[in-house]
C-alpha cells in the first residue's frame, strides 16, 4: 500500500494474519505507509520498499526486489494489493501458497486467487483476499480519545488537488474553530512555501508542521477532534478514537469514510459525483482530465462550518 489511508484499511486484513499464524510474519510496505505498520503491529519485522526499487513509476519491481523475497525461503505469501506491481515480484516465486486478490488476468499466478472487485468499502478488499482461508481478526487499537485537554487538528490537504477544498476555506475555519477551542492547522513537511507559512502567521493561525508519519500519528494522539479532506491522517484520527469530520468531493464517501467511532462527513453532490458503486468520478476521483474541481469548488464554506459546529455540538466538544 502506497497511501496512508490504504494502509490503515489493511490493518484488520492483517492483523488476521499475524493472530493465525505461528511463524514469523514479514510485512514488505512502502514507505510511505511503513510507519502506521510499527505504530499498528510493534515488534513485527518491516521490509521497506522506496521508489528506487521500481521501474516506471512503480509499476514494475526490479529484480532485487525479487531476491530479497527469495532468501527468506517464505512458505506462504499473501498479496493484499492486487496490483501489477506485486504481480511482477510474485511472477516467478518458488513459493507453494501464493494467496491474494488480484485482476483476472493475474489468476495463474496464485494458490488461492480472489478476484480484485468494487466493495461496498475499500477495507473488504483485503479481507477478501484472506477470509477463505484465515478467520478474521477485527482490529482495535487503544485509544487515546480520554486524553484531556485536547485541541482541534485541521488537516488541508490530501494526496491530489482534486480532493482538496482549498487552503483559504480551511483558514478561515480554522480562525472560527479557535474561538471555542485551541485549534493548530496540520501541515505535512515542505508542502506549503515560507511565504505562505508567513501569510499564516500574520493570520494569527497557529500550525504545526509534521516531517513523517510518526509525527503525524505522535500530534494526532493528543487532539480531541479532527477535520480534513478525504486521506490517510483522517483514518489515522480515526484509528486512535479521535472524532472526524471529512469533506468529500471526487471520491465515494461510502467506500471511504473512517469504519468506526464518531464521523460525520459532507459532499457536494453533482451529476459527475461518484454513484453508488463507483470509486470515485468517471475522471478517476480528478486524476485525469477533470476541468475544474467544482464538487469541491462549489461545497461553500457556510455549508462546512454550519456541519461542523452542529456535529461539535452534537459530540458536546463546544457549546454554541
Amino acid at each position: 500500500m502506497q497511501r496512508i489511508g490504504d494502509a490503515v484499511f489493511s490493518l484488520t486484513a492483517i492483523n488476521s494474519i499475524i493472530k493465525y499464524h505461528k511463524q514469523k510474519i514479514i510485512i514488505f510496505c512502502y514507505s510511505s505507509s511503513r510507519d502506521v505498520f510499527k505504530f499498528a503491529f510493534p515488534g513485527i519485522e518491516l521490509i521497506e520498499l522506496t521508489s528506487d526499487d521500481f521501474y516506471f513509476n512503480k509499476k514494475f519491481a526490479k529484480s532485487k526486489v525479487r531476491e530479497i523475497v527469495e532468501k527468506l525461503h517464505p512458505d506462504r505469501i499473501y498479496d493484499l494489493c492486487g496490483s501489477i506491481t506485486t504481480a511482477s515480484i510474485l511472477l516467478t516465486l518458488p513459493t507453494k501458497e501464493l494467496i491474494g486478490v488480484s485482476q483476472q488476468y493475474f489468476k495463474s499466478i496464485y494458490s488461492h486467487y480472489t478476484l480484485l472487485q468494487q466493495k461496498p468499502h475499500i477495507s473488504q478488499i483485503y479481507t477478501d483476499a484472506i477470509k477463505d482461508i484465515v478467520p478474521i481478526e477485527d482490529f482495535e487499537i487503544s485509544h487515546f480519545a480520554g486524553k484531556e485537554p485536547g485541541f482541534f487538528l485541521v488537516h488541508p490537504f490530501a494526496g491530489w488537488k482534486a480532493k482538496e477544498w482549498g487552503l483559504n476555506k480551511f483558514l478561515q475555519l480554522t480562525c472560527l474553530l479557535n474561538k471555542y477551542s485551541k485549534c493548530y492547522l496540520l501541515i505535512p513537511g515542505n508542502s506549503l512555501t515560507n511565504d505562505t507559512l508567513e501569510e499564516i502567521k500574520n493570520k494569527n493561525i497557529d500550525f504545526i508542521v509534521t516531517r513523517s508519519t510518526q509525527e503525524l500519528i505522535e500530534v494526532i494522539k493528543e487532539c480531541s477532534f479532527f477535520i480534513g479532506n478525504d486521506s490517510g491522517p483522517v483514518q489515522i484520527a480515526n484509528l486512535l478514537g479521535k472524532p472526524s469530520f471529512t469533506i468529500y468531493g471526487p471520491t465515494n464517501p461510502d467506500m471511504h469514510k473512517p469504519l468506526k467511532g464518531e464521523n460525520r462527513y459532507i459532499i457536494k453532490k453533482l451529476d459527475c459525483s461518484p454513484k453508488e458503486a463507483e470509486k470515485w468520478c468517471h475522471t478517476y476521483g480528478g486524476m485525469i482530465n477533470c476541468p475544474s474541481f467544482e464538487c469541491m469548488n462549489l461545497l461553500e464554506y457556510d455549508e462546512v462550518e454550519n456541519a461542523v459546529i452542529e456535529y461539535l455540538n452534537e459530540l458536546r466538544l463546544i457549546t454554541k
